[in-house]
């Protein structure tokens, strides 16, 4: 990843309120892709479907950890720099 989007993603991670915003609308359209029971599904299908629907909800948290942790690990490096 290059250095402009780590420093991006640095400014969102230590935003709580923006990352907060931005993780909701991810979670709003996946919730209006949630796999519907109808009497023509059958039971192979409606497994696919949730298990694509759940694996979807992992991949984002998936993610918005890997953008959390950018801002753990420049915090880190800092307070190693001030004990020299």
């Amino acid at each position: 990843m290059n250095e402009i989007f780590k420093e991006k993603l640095n400014i969102l991670a230590n935003d709580e309120f923006l990352l907060k915003a931005i993780k909701s609308v991810f979670y709003e359209v996946i919730e209006k892709e949630k796999p519907k029971i109808n009497e023509t599904s059958s039971n192979g299908l409606l497994g696919e479907q949730y298990r694509a629907y759940e694996t979807s909800k992992q991949i984002i948290d998936k993610a918005f950890i890997k953008i959390q942790e950018s801002k753990q690990g420049n915090q880190t490096s800092k307070n190693f720099n001030k004990e020299r």
